[in-house]
């Protein structure tokens, strides 16, 4: 929380949060959504074959298309101390 802090006197701080808040909310519905396609008896559709795809699919999508990045540029992949940064671990699922 501190380091989120550290960006609160930014004027456009309250629009990060919005598009944060948004993209976590899409990421979680996807996810979900997949995960429960796949339960159901398989493989997803085709608009489950990734984020862009769901995004791309929703009528009132909280997340732009646009925004969606399906990879990193040459420049960024290739960067030990960026990529250590940009690694999220996962908790694995238990089902």
């Amino acid at each position: 929380m501190d380091e989120t802090k550290k960006l609160e006197h930014y004027q456009k701080a309250s629009h990060w949060r919005d598009r944060l808040a948004a993209t976590l909310a899409t990421i979680q519905v996807y996810a979900e959504t997949k995960d429960l396609a796949q339960a159901r008896g398989g493989r997803a559709s085709p608009k489950l074959a990734n984020l862009k795809a769901y995004c791309t699919s929703q009528p009132f999508p909280l997340l732009a298309e646009d925004k969606v990045i399906l990879s990193e540029g040459q420049t960024a992949s290739s960067s030990p101390r960026g990529n250590t940064q940009r690694t999220l671990r996962l908790p694995t699922c238990s089902g």
